[in-house]
Parts: C-alpha cells; structure tokens; sequence
C-alpha cells in the first residue's frame, strides 16, 4: 500500500513517519506501508485470523497457539517477539507481559 492510498483520516505521528488509524499504526518507508502493528489490549474492534476470533484479553499461549508454532527472535532488543507460522509476529514488553501485546502482520526479518 502507498501512503496515498491511506485513509484521509489516518492521523500522522512524528515518531518513524507513522500513520495511525482506528488502533492500527502504519509504518511508512518514503511512500510504501512498510508495517502494521495493532496493540491487542486496546484494540477497539473485533479482530479475526482464519475465521477465529483473536479476543483482546487472550493468554499469550492462546495467542501462541492460534497464530503458531511461534519462534522467538533473538536478535530484536527492548522487548520480547515471536515470529509464527501463521504469518503474524508477536510483541511484548521486555517481560513478556499479558498486559502489552502487540501484533505485526508480517514476520520480523534482519
């Protein structure tokens, strides 16, 4: 998607030339979407994968086990990810909390 293509909504952040809109912060890159995070815990609406509906206060096993198997990344510093299988990353504070998790909707790569 390129930045052009957002809604006229999305409000602009400075921080990393972002874009948020409705809960979902878009990273851009010159003109391309390069990212898409969604914090879970926040997230206003109803988020589903593969027909499953992903509940903001799910475990983050349950979280595991729907998108996965998740492999941790170890090289990402400042917080805890597990690139899994379904396509999703997963994000956590430094102490892989319940309370903060964020979804990216591709895997983390160097």
């Amino acid at each position: 998607m390129k930045r052009a293509e957002l809604p006229k909504e999305a409000q602009a952040s400075i921080l990393n030339d972002s874009r948020i809109f409705h809960g979902i912060r878009f990273r851009l890159n010159e003109d391309v979407v390069e990212d898409v995070w969604i914090e879970l815990r926040n997230f206003p609406h109803e988020l589903r994968f593969r027909g499953r509906s992903v509940q903001r206060d799910a475990s983050v096993e349950e979280l595991k086990t729907l998108f996965g198997p998740c492999t941790r990344v170890t090289w990402v510093r400042g917080g805890i990810h597990y690139n899994c299988q379904g396509g999703v990353t997963l994000g956590f504070d430094i102490q892989e909390s319940e309370e903060f998790v964020e979804m990216r909707l591709k895997p983390l790569t160097r």
